[in-house]
């Protein structure tokens, strides 16, 4: 019994799981992960997305449903980015940015980029507050400033220099 995680539900066993089995499961999700990264380089975007979604609802957490969002972009199912990270996680998105984790500014910057290809300007400015200010280790800001020129001026040529600027980073997209 000592090599078994056991699952507990009152004082019933429910579920007994030899930890070679989770030590493996633990493995599977990088491994699918890197498949999503390598059908997103051969355009495979729908497989991708598919594989993302069954990756998102097993093993959950922020960065899966980063993931997912780029699986979204990259197909160019901006509306899609936005509700789902609406309904994920809601709460990242809005209000000053205070956090310090690469992971939530990567996904407030997702949003914004998708209420930008949207032309959902009003939007997008409620994003911007305090992410200049947090420590991006390498993110791009000259394309975040790009995005927020476009939400506040909204023409048309600002929005392609915008779209552009956000283009050349498509790591985080």
């Amino acid at each position: 019994i000592y090599d078994c995680l056991c699952i507990t539900m009152c004082t019933h066993v429910i579920l007994c799981v030899p930890l070679a089995f989770l030590i493996s499961l633990m493995g599977l999700e990088e491994e699918l992960r890197a498949s999503v990264d390598d059908m997103l380089a051969h355009y495979l975007f729908e497989d991708a997305i598919f594989l993302c979604e069954r990756l998102s609802d097993e093993f959950g957490g922020l960065p899966n449903v980063l993931h997912l969002a780029s699986c979204y972009m990259r197909a160019g199912r901006f509306g899609t980015v936005c509700s789902y990270l609406k309904a994920v996680c809601g709460h990242v998105l809005t209000g000053p940015f205070e956090a310090t984790s690469t992971v939530e500014w990567r996904l407030r910057y997702t949003y914004i980029a998708a209420c930008v290809q949207l032309k959902q300007y009003d939007v997008a400015k409620g994003c911007f507050d305090g992410m200049d200010r947090v420590p991006t280790h390498g993110m791009p800001q000259a394309a975040l400033a790009a995005m927020k020129a476009v939400c506040y001026a909204g023409s048309p040529a600002s929005d392609n220099y915008a779209l552009h600027a956000a283009a050349s980073c498509p790591s985080l997209l």
